[in-house]
């Protein structure tokens, strides 16, 4: 199958703080990879929740390159739990920087390679442990899965690699560990399918299984997993579909130990019709509900992006609410990428070097506010804390 990448008609994207994606109660501070390939930096932004506007605190210098592209839904920024430690990948020169956090005043600590971690042109991802003494990596080149410890001072020691057993993929547009820190989801657009890997007490990963999404009715000129995201009480997930050519998006039982059943197709439909559905994000779950958001990733001017709003019937997936849609046109390129809760706001990555907010009203999103990325080349990930 052909592969998926920034240029093609089907994509996703790159950067992270943590593995999971339901909100954080009102995060301040949001953090850019900025995929220079001249020269990259990640750039960390204040974020005032009363105007919905960021701006830029200090601009970290990673000392590697990225590639000004990438996947839409992965993440290419990780910071740990504690805020100790930041780690930005350099998808261009091939190394994950790290730094410490902002009580260490965001001091470079080094560069980390690994012969078997290589990234290209389609970007890459990361994940971390829920005990913030590992750091996963999805490999867009070498086409696997990377386990790196995490020492005492934020530096990296790569551990081990994992190819999952569906097939080597490019990786990168899908990557989560589940709230509870038993189980890494690994997304594979190519061939359709989920992998969950079992954390075991050492960090390292063990296989279970592909669980595939490509099998629908739906899919039959293709369905590509794309963005994913578990619940905060770990009973269902929410995956992106990668594709211009299907408004729709996939929802899943899963166990305690990554187990997914009852796959089911999601439709976006919405007005308006917004397109390209790979980034989700989901709020704490309450009495088997949870109020959630789609990055709709767009392509070009032909296929518009945005947010769609939704509300997830964790125990009747195909009961699922679309609420509402809101167009994103901040990007001349029309590209889209990584979304985050800020509590009041919703913020997207604008491709090539803007941040959109958009201001929760209920289970809607109102206002617009645009603020501008001066380091940003390739923006299309960026994390909160």
């Amino acid at each position: 199958m052909k592969k998926i990448g920034f240029v093609l008609a089907i994509l996703t994207l790159t950067l992270l703080v943590t593995g999971t994606t339901f909100a954080a109660k009102n995060p301040t501070t949001i953090v850019t990879n900025d995929d220079n390939s001249s020269g990259n930096t990640a750039t960390v932004f204040a974020f005032n929740a009363k105007t919905g506007a960021a701006k830029q605190k200090v601009v970290l210098t990673t000392g590697g390159t990225g590639i000004g592209g990438g996947f839409f839904a992965a993440h290419d920024v990780s910071i740990t739990t504690t805020k100790a430690c930041v780690y930005v990948i350099d998808t261009g020169s091939n190394d994950i920087a790290a730094f410490t956090g902002p009580a260490g005043k965001y001091a470079k600590v080094g560069n980390y390679t690994a012969s078997n971690s290589l990234w290209d042109y389609d970007g890459g991802a990361l994940a971390l442990a829920k005990d913030g003494k590992a750091l996963y990596s999805a490999n867009s080149a070498s086409e696997n899965i990377s386990e790196w410890t995490i020492n005492s001072d934020c530096s990296l020691t790569h551990a081990n690699d994992y190819t999952p057993s569906g097939g080597a993929d490019l990786f990168g547009i899908g990557l989560a560990v589940s709230p509870n820190g038993k189980y890494l989801l690994v997304s594979s657009a190519d061939y359709g399918y989920v992998e969950t890997f079992t954390v075991n007490s050492d960090d390292s990963l063990t296989d279970v299984a592909p669980y595939y999404f490509n099998t629908f009715s739906q899919c039959s000129s293709g369905c590509y997993p794309a963005g994913t995201v578990v619940s905060s009480d770990g009973k269902a997930i929410v995956v992106g579909n990668a594709s211009v050519g299907q408004n729709i998006m996939f929802g899943a039982a899963v166990s305690a130990t990554g187990k997914i059943t009852k796959q089911t197709v999601i439709s976006l439909t919405s007005n308006p019709q917004l397109t390209n559905p790979e980034v989700p994000i989901l709020n704490a779950s309450a009495k088997g509900m949870a109020q959630g958001y789609m990055g709709m990733s767009g392509y070009g001017s032909s296929y518009p992006g945005g947010v769609t709003s939704f509300t997830l019937n964790e125990k009747n997936l195909a009961k699922t609410k679309i609420n509402s849609a809101v167009s994103n046109t901040s990007s001349a390129d029309g590209y889209y990428g990584t979304i985050r809760n800020m509590g009041t706001w919703v913020v997207q990555a604008s491709y090539p070097n803007t941040i959109s907010a958009f201001q929760i009203k209920g289970t809607k999103l109102g206002k617009q506010v645009n603020s501008s990325d001066a380091q940003g080349v390739g923006l299309l990930s960026l994390e909160v804390f």
